[in-house]
């Protein structure tokens, strides 16, 4: 393998990790999270890291697709990338404008307007809002990321891995796979989600509880073991 990509939300994209200014610097950030501390630990030369704070599953899919395409279209040789995703929950979404797509998290948007966030009341706010935005919903279409994204890799021959960065335990998305279509979860952390993990073990986390960088190298360590 010559090159990783990683994808996922705040926890992979390194937010609160401080460079020596006390910024949150780009450079800081992709020479301090797990993608870049998990290039090295398995000797691949180059790691992509395509995460952003705030992100969706919808958004980590999309880009994640768009990369491989684009790594397809362009000639490469799949068998040189490596896939890696932490996956965020499910009640973010993504919004389109003229300026374009942005990450949210739909009951924030509620909330801005002072409309009513509960499942009940959205039913009774609008049925199509209920049958787009609810947590069922996001469930369902980020069990389709998941399954959807080890085909497309597993098809195409790329090494793929991911795991739960925060959200529901691994554990609760296999049966909901399982219960969905009758497939079975492979190539995921299954032990637990990476923010139990974290709180569980005491682990170092900064001010809003993102990880701090000794964090971001057990992870990699832990996902490195898992692979090998």
């Amino acid at each position: 393998m010559k090159y990783l990509y990683a994808n996922g939300d705040s926890w992979t994209h390194g937010d609160e990790i401080p460079d020596s200014k006390g910024m949150n610097s780009a450079s800081t950030r992709y020479y301090n999270t797990w993608p870049w501390f998990l290039s090295q630990n398995l000797n691949i030369p180059v790691c992509v890291n395509d995460a952003q704070g705030g992100a969706s599953n919808a958004r980590i899919f999309r880009r994640t697709n768009d990369f491989i395409n684009n790594w397809v279209g362009r000639g490469k040789d799949p068998k040189d990338l490596f896939i890696c995703i932490g996956w965020t929950s499910p009640e973010r979404s993504e919004v389109g404008s003229g300026q374009g797509i942005y990450s949210v998290t739909i009951q924030h948007c509620l909330r801005l307007h002072n409309l009513p966030v509960d499942e009940k009341s959205l039913k009774k706010y609008h049925e199509a809002f209920y049958e787009n935005y609810t947590d069922s919903y996001g469930e369902h279409i980020t069990a389709m990321y998941m399954v959807n994204l080890r085909m497309l890799c597993k098809g195409l021959g790329i090494k793929y891995y991911d795991f739960i960065a925060v959200g529901k335990p691994p554990h609760h998305w296999q049966e909901v796979i399982k219960i969905k279509w009758n497939l079975e979860i492979d190539d995921m952390y299954l032990k637990s989600s990476w923010l139990e993990d974290v709180y569980k073990n005491d682990l170092p986390v900064y001010q809003f509880k993102h990880p701090k960088i000794e964090t971001h190298k057990i992870w990699a360590e832990t996902i490195s073991k898992e692979i090998k």
